[in-house]
C-alpha cells in the first residue's frame, strides 16, 4: 500500500509538472473589476484554478461531515434516553411483582 501511494504521488508529481513545462505562455488575468495583472505564467492560473477547486470541495465535504455527525450525536443520545427509560419500567415491573422477558443483546455495531 505504501509503495502504491509512492508511485501515485510520483505520478502526480510528474504530470504536474509536464502541464507546468507545456503552459509557460504568460496571459493577462482580470480578477475584479478591470483590475489585471499582466505576465501571469499559464500553469500558475492553472494551479490556481484547481487548488481554489479543492478547497471549495473540502470546505462543502467538512460542512457535510459535520452535519452527519451531529445527527449521529442526537441519535446515540436519544438511544440512550430509551434504553434507560426501558431500565426504569423493567425496574418498575420487578418492583410491582411482574415477570419479565429476559434481555435480549443489543447490536450496536453498525
Amino acid at each position: 500500500m505504501k509503495l502504491l501511494k509512492i508511485i501515485l504521488v510520483l505520478i502526480l508529481f510528474i504530470a504536474l509538472l509536464m502541464i507546468a513545462y507545456l503552459n509557460q505562455n504568460e496571459v493577462t488575468v482580470g480578477y475584479y473589476y478591470g483590475k489585471t495583472v499582466e505576465g501571469v505564467p499559464l500553469f500558475i492560473v492553472i494551479f490556481a484554478a484547481i487548488l481554489i477547486g479543492l478547497i471549495i470541495a473540502g470546505l462543502i465535504s467538512a460542512s457535510d461531515l459535520l452535519r452527519k455527525n451531529l445527527t449521529i450525536r442526537r441519535l446515540n443520545q436519544n438511544i440512550k434516553t430509551l434504553e434507560e427509560e426501558i431500565q426504569s419500567l423493567r425496574r418498575l415491573q420487578l418492583a410491582e411483582g411482574v415477570e419479565t422477558e429476559p434481555e435480549t443483546p443489543v447490536d450496536r455495531d453498525f
